[in-house]
């Protein structure tokens, strides 16, 4: 049976709350309509998740009984930081909606050389990259970090064992490189700076393709992230 579930602040060690985030309680209440003695499932954001049974709806928000507590066993082993450069229009929600989804841990908006677009809605990023944990399952929501230069994205990928940094011309990686952490490195829509492709290789970056046909940058962030998240 499938549970609505949702993402709030609770302690596993409590067994009756208050759900008072006014925008999940319209949520239950107005848009789903859901009523006293229907389950649901709830997740800290942290790991754990719990079924549990809504009691009221109050002044104070949406008053449930929780009934079980559990980890979540749906997030994938390798820890994955999706490195991408940030895109014009909507074309970067897409990657955030979509990287969330798939299991990536942590994004990295980049500011490269030849990166357009040089702004982050930061509050609304936060929101898609939170509803869509909340839609595939998964126990944790991925860490947005705010955009940074592809100079402080290498300081900040020495944490990780492996970091691929994707082009269209390098060889195609056809090899797990298991590794327990992976930084996936994409750029703009006008591709990598050669220069930059240089300093990945100074870094001991893996340079890899992704086949022979050319993705658009948002298409090469996903398949390049789902690949990393699946290699064991």
């Amino acid at each position: 049976m499938k549970f609505h579930r949702f993402i709030v602040d609770f302690s596993v060690n409590t067994r009756r709350f208050v759900i008072g985030d006014h925008k999940i309680v319209r949520q239950l209440h107005s848009v789903l309509r859901l009523r006293p003695g229907e389950a649901i499932m709830l997740s800290d954001g942290k790991g754990m998740e719990a079924h549990a049974t809504i009691v009221a709806y109050t002044k104070k928000g949406c008053e449930v009984d929780v009934t079980t507590i559990r980890k979540n066993e749906n997030e994938p082993v390798v820890q994955v930081a999706l490195y991408a450069s940030l895109l014009k229009k909507e074309n970067f929600e897409f990657v955030l909606e979509k990287a969330a989804e798939i299991g990536v841990s942590e994004i990295i908006p980049v500011i490269s050389r030849r990166t357009v677009k040089l702004a982050l809605k930061e509050a609304r990023a936060e929101k898609i990259i939170r509803e869509a944990s909340e839609q595939s399952g998964r126990g944790s929501i991925p860490k947005l970090f705010g955009p940074m230069s592809l100079k402080e994205a290498f300081f900040h990928a020495k944490k990780n064992h492996v970091n691929i940094f994707f082009e269209p011309s390098a060889p195609y990686l056809a090899r797990s490189p298991r590794a327990p952490s992976i930084g996936v490195f994409i750029g703009p829509e006008g591709g990598w700076d050669q220069s930059e492709i240089g300093e990945a290789r100074k870094a001991d970056f893996l340079l890899s393709s992704l086949g022979p046909l050319i993705l658009r940058a948002e298409t090469a962030a996903i398949v390049a992230s789902y690949l990393a998240v699946s290699w064991k």
